[in-house]
């Protein structure tokens, strides 16, 4: 594989970034490693014809998605190897002259049919990275804590319901993988990693989690969810350094206070588990989205003007029957805040836009609407939205002919016209979803994020304001729209398609939907408003 010349070249490398170290196992005989930086640039062999011509200067070899059903043993005539990568064959064992190979740095062998590792494996004593992930491993010895030097252990999608109290004695690992397995408990034993930085436990059988997981002081991501949880620890609270904090699918009824002095916690999500109560994050001063949809909250506690850094907080499903002062000041500062229930009364909106004191006065709230310098909240987007069908101006399923051309320009993706024609429509049709979903999804990646911000709030402002008009479950609870292509707005903003329409004493159209994964079969769309505008003009 090499020329001599290539040759020469490499061994002057080898011998200017190598580190000796001594083995601990059999003997004390030293071991001349590679350095990561030159590991990254030496090349991959791929054919064990050629590496074995070449036994002596392979430092990589990756056999994957070879079919092998049996470890490749010529590997053990390569005493420089220190990187194996046999990922994706059908291999069930690994023969016990794996200690051989005491220069491995790096070992991966995902997707095979392992059921556990001889023993003679725990002497690679200099592996950084092990990566047995989808396998059928059933447990770990205790002789783990031998591979002192590991800094990521990947363990996922096996079939370990126990840890070795060992697996604590790893002092330099960062990423220990144990999502997708069996465990029943959050193992004390880890929080022996005091460098573990990431820490996926999700889909397993967790149902202890106990005290202690404050000595991972720089654990930076927790990942529990789909598991039993019904109580976090007191001391989750004094992990400094977590930024991401998942716990979705778990069985809480209250979720821990002490969540609110994590102060460089970014994303927090605790989707479909039974929360009452949100407690005070004051203090969260990093966290950049909530995600607690799907539970049972009724309130929400705190200043959420003390989240600083908050850009979206997901409440659907929520039980809230009055929404806090302090998330509509939020609202107001550009938080995307989604799932408030928030029922629709034509009447009320009626007086309270017409009143020239009220802070909805509908012309006041135009002007801000239009003006795309500035956020609204929710009752704000509710009064301008419902309060439309009031004005002079409102005609439903108005046909402007520029949507021609912005839609033809959408097909060709030029950009520049999109935003041309789509700014031009919103002038005269204020209120077309889908020409501001489209102008919003035009700015999102570019520079122009201020922009990208203003279109995704009038989007979403929107779109809330149908969704807390109801569930669209029963008659009685149907979403209200002023416009029934706002019905395919809404469903586009869901995930969701169309399978049937009809329209139910010319009040209310029925959509079957076509099977989807949230299991929803059918909405009912309150469209009296549109229909009796119609009707005017016949």
């Amino acid at each position: 594989m090499f020329s001599l010349l290539k040759k020469v070249w490499l061994v002057f490398v080898l011998a200017c970034f190598t580190s000796t170290v001594t083995g601990q196992y059999d003997d004390d005989s030293p071991v001349t490693l590679l350095s990561p930086e030159v590991l990254k640039n030496l090349p991959v062999y791929t054919d064990v014809e050629d590496a074995l011509r070449d036994a002596n200067m392979v430092y990589k070899l990756d056999l994957s998605n070879r079919g092998m059903a049996d470890f490749p043993r010529e590997v053990f005539k390569m005493p420089e190897l220190s990187v194996l990568i046999l990922n994706g064959n059908l291999i069930r064992e690994i023969p016990s002259e794996i200690k051989k190979l005491k220069k491995l740095q790096v070992v991966s062998l995902t997707r095979n049919r392992l059921n556990k590792l001889p023993p003679e494996f725990y002497q690679l004593t200099n592996l950084v990275e092990l990566n047995l992930n989808y396998n059928r491993i059933e447990t770990i010895s205790s002789d783990i804590g031998y591979l002192s030097k590991l800094r990521w252990l990947k363990l996922a999608h096996n079939r370990l319901d126990s840890l070795p109290e060992d697996i604590g004695f790893l002092p330099e690992l960062e990423e220990l993988t144990l999502n997708d397995n069996r465990l029943p408990e959050v193992f004390e034993a880890i929080y022996g990693l005091s460098k573990l930085r990431v820490l996926p436990l999700n889909n397993n059988r967790i149902t202890i989690f106990r005290g202690g997981i404050a000595d991972l002081q720089n654990l930076e991501e927790l990942y529990l969810e789909n598991n039993f949880i019904s109580s976090l620890p007191e001391d989750i609270g004094e992990l400094q350094n977590l930024k991401r904090l998942i716990i979705d699918n778990n069985e809480l009824t209250d979720l821990n206070s002490n969540i609110g002095y994590l102060k460089n916690l970014e994303y927090l999500s605790v989707r479909n588990n039974k929360i009452k109560n949100f407690p005070d994050l004051g203090e969260c001063v990093s966290l950049q989205t909530i995600d607690a949809s799907d539970n049972l909250i009724e309130d929400v506690a705190g200043d959420m003007n003390a989240l600083v850094s908050l850009e979206a907080f997901f409440l659907d499903s929520s039980k809230m029957k009055i929404i806090p002062e302090t998330m509509l000041q939020v609202q107001k500062k550009g938080v995307l805040i989604t799932g408030l229930k928030n029922p629709v009364d034509f009447d009320g909106i009626e007086a309270e836009i017409s009143d020239s004191i009220s802070p909805y006065f509908y012309q006041s709230l135009m002007k801000k609407y239009l003006k795309n310098s500035e956020f609204l909240n929710a009752e704000e987007y509710k009064h301008l939205y419902y309060g439309y069908v009031f004005q002079e101006t409102y005609k439903p399923n108005k046909n402007l002919g520029l949507e021609y051309a912005f839609y033809e320009a959408l097909s060709h993706n030029f950009t520049g016209e999109v935003r041309k024609f789509g700014k031009k429509i919103i002038r005269d049709d204020f209120f077309n979803i889908k020409i501001i979903y489209h102008l919003y999804k035009s700015y999102e990646g570019t520079k122009k994020t201020e922009h990208y911000l203003i279109w995704k709030h009038k989007y979403y402002g929107l779109i809330e304001a149908i969704k807390a008009s109801g569930d669209g479950q029963t008659i009685k609870s149907a979403y209200k729209v002023i416009n029934t292509r706002d019905e395919q707005a809404l469903l586009k903003q869901m995930g969701l398609k169309i399978r049937t329409q009809s329209l139910l004493n010319n009040k209310f159209d029925i959509l079957m939907l076509k099977p989807n994964e949230l299991g929803i079969s059918m909405f009912y769309f309150d469209v009296r408003k549109p229909m009796e505008k119609l009707a005017e003009r016949l």
